[in-house]
């Protein structure tokens, strides 16, 4: 180990002290290694993850899942791996985003990815919403 001055030059605590820094610390982990975690004291409790939000999704799975192609006086289409559907939104309708606040029929915009809780008509293309939840778009 060099140093850039005489050791001689400083006092025993320093030196001792500088000397258990490199014993702990020593040299930066070599990548792909994560340095160890320092010792808990008593009554310490190790740092915690932030915790997610919580959902606050309707009961049940969606109807359907997509992302909002177009916005007209008949409804919403909803473009589906399986073709679009059109969603008809009444003024009971709620809206909300994941966290469960509650959002306006205004706060959709064409591009954004919902999942719609409802019940589908007897042609099976055409979904009465009852909640639609503003979601993140899938993971590639």
């Amino acid at each position: 180990m060099k140093f850039a001055f005489p050791l001689w030059a400083l006092p025993d605590r320093i030196v001792a002290y500088l000397y258990l820094l490199w014993q702990n610390f020593g040299t930066a982990p070599a990548p792909g290694q994560r340095r160890p975690e320092a010792p808990m004291g008593p009554g310490q409790q190790p740092p915690q993850p932030p915790a997610e939000p919580e959902r606050q999704l309707p009961p049940g799975n969606p109807a359907l899942v997509g992302r909002v192609g177009a916005i007209t006086n008949e409804g919403l289409f909803i473009e589906t791996a399986q073709g679009p559907r059109l969603v008809q939104v009444e003024k009971d309708t709620k809206v909300q985003d994941l966290e469960g606040r509650e959002l306006s029929v205004h706060d959709l915009r064409q591009g954004i990815h919902v999942a719609i809780f409802g019940e589908f008509g007897p042609d099976g293309r055409r979904l009465n919403a009852q909640t639609i939840v503003i979601v993140p778009p899938p993971r590639p």
